[in-house]
């Protein structure tokens, strides 16, 4: 199979059907016989990933749900919204400036769900990292214990900045979404909710699936060593379909979201 993916170009790469790219992601997945245990076999995961696009489909679900969500943001809570931009960046980050970014990012994620059509998530706000400016937080999977969830750094650098934390909150939030529709793969035939074969979102859920397995997920800190090794196309990690999909909506939404609050 990576002989294949070597003999191909990167437009050729590209110009593959959706079905030819899920059924190569199938055959290099980590389960599969030696793909966890071969490097050669992982850079040709990082260059499939390279040359995959979200599907046209699942774009149109996309547009519509950013168009509900930040009509309902605006609708609903533009007062809200308008203070936040302008407090945001206040020094010192008092209790109270705390509690309308908590409030902000909530009525975001609350609207995010609702325009997309799964469950809410908790968001929390927490100094988990303390002194690493780097680390913005992220989204916490469930677990057997836990439920899922969105965790902030208040130590962030990008605390402050309240276009960018829109950004991170829908990025994050998108995670969720996306491991909504991975679950709705398997749900029984005859559910309304169930994603099978035919449906709109049924390749993109299934990529994302694929892109969730074990061993399949490219980290950044992996990204960005087989950049320095030249070890396949750059950008791996944003490229792969779990991240292009958080990276493609989390700006654009944000930035119309601004956009609509001028």
């Amino acid at each position: 199979m990576n002989a294949i993916l070597k003999e191909l170009t990167p437009l050729q790469l590209q110009s593959l059907t959706v079905g030819e790219q899920i059924d190569l992601m199938q055959a290099l997945r980590p389960s599969s016989e030696g793909a966890k245990k071969s490097p050669e076999i992982r850079q040709a995961q990082r260059t499939l990933y390279c040359a995959m696009k979200l599907q046209e489909d699942f774009l149109n679900v996309e547009a519509e749900g950013r168009r509900q969500m930040t009509e309902d943001l605006i609708q609903k809570n533009r007062k809200l919204l308008l203070e936040a931009k302008k407090k945001w960046g206040d020094k010192p980050q008092t209790e109270e400036l705390i509690g309308l970014k908590k409030r902000t990012l909530e009525a975001v994620v609350k609207a995010q769900c609702k325009a997309f059509g799964f469950q809410r998530l908790p968001v929390k706000l927490e100094a988990f990292n303390e002194g690493d400016e780097a680390d913005i937080g992220g989204y916490r999977p469930a677990t057997n214990r836990k439920p899922p969830k969105i965790v902030l750094n208040m130590d962030s650098y990008a605390i402050n900045d309240f276009e960018l934390m829109l950004d991170t909150v829908i990025h994050e939030n998108h995670h969720h979404f996306q491991q909504t529709l991975i679950l709705r793969l398997h749900l029984p035939e005859d559910d309304d909710d169930v994603i099978k074969p035919g449906h709109p979102l049924y390749q993109q859920a299934k990529l994302f699936e694929l892109n969730s397995e074990d061993g399949a997920y490219v980290g950044p800190e992996e990204s960005h060593k087989a950049e320095e090794e030249n070890s396949g196309p750059p950008g791996s990690y944003q490229k792969q379909p779990l991240e292009r999909h958080a990276h493609y909506s989390g700006p654009l939404t944000a930035r119309g979201l601004v956009k609509a609050l001028a």
